[in-house]
């Protein structure tokens, strides 16, 4: 399974997720959507809760770009809700590949 199926199944479960991140560290994140940026990149908002931050400030949201995740993410059995701040309707989602 590539990095991109494990983010969806995560997605459609709504389980929380480790990943590496350009090879800095884990990060566990709740995430919410996956999608093509404007320059048809594939990237993925999710709400950090732990690990590495090169920004600080978690938890918090988090933009991160599908190609610089190191390895297969790890799906946790732990549960989230939809968080604070996420919307659904963003135009930015307008090249969706799948959301909560």
């Amino acid at each position: 399974m590539e990095t991109e199926q494990v983010i969806i199944e995560a997605i459609k479960n709504r389980k929380k997720v480790l990943l590496n991140y350009k090879g800095e560290g884990i990060r566990k994140v709740a995430p919410h959507a996956i999608y093509f940026s404007g320059a048809q990149i594939r990237k993925i908002d999710a709400f950090q809760f732990e690990g590495f931050s090169e920004a600080g400030g978690i938890p918090n949201w988090r933009q991160f770009f599908i190609d610089k995740i190191n390895g297969l993410p790890e799906v946790t059995n732990e549960s989230f809700e939809v968080c604070e701040g996420y919307r659904s309707d963003s135009e930015k989602y307008s090249n969706c590949i799948y959301k909560v």
